[in-house]
């Protein structure tokens, strides 16, 4: 399976379980997980990658990248005044 057939509406991150939230500082790697594992893995977009069961279900989400992709999000009066404004996210 290719990420272009991996279907989030058919499979929706689980909302049985807790949601476990992780930043790396060192890698800059934001984890979202139900706390199950996953056995296999593919990139959605770059630096985003989703891991899933034998079942195709997602249990995992990686971001990597993450302070740099976020903090204009999050912290936008922390951004300069002459900084470049373009929009990281790109739609796949």
């Amino acid at each position: 399976m290719t990420a272009s057939h991996w279907n989030p509406s058919k499979y929706p991150f689980p909302e049985t379980r807790e949601l476990q939230i992780r930043y790396d500082p060192d890698l800059d790697i934001l984890t979202l997980s139900d706390g199950t594992s996953a056995s296999n893995g593919w990139d959605v977009a770059e630096d985003l990658m989703v891991f899933v069961d034998n079942d195709d279900r997602p249990h995992i989400i990686t971001l990597e990248g993450a302070a740099k992709l976020l903090r204009p999000y999050l912290f936008p009066e922390a951004q300069p005044a002459n900084a470049k404004k373009e929009n990281p996210v790109q739609r796949v």
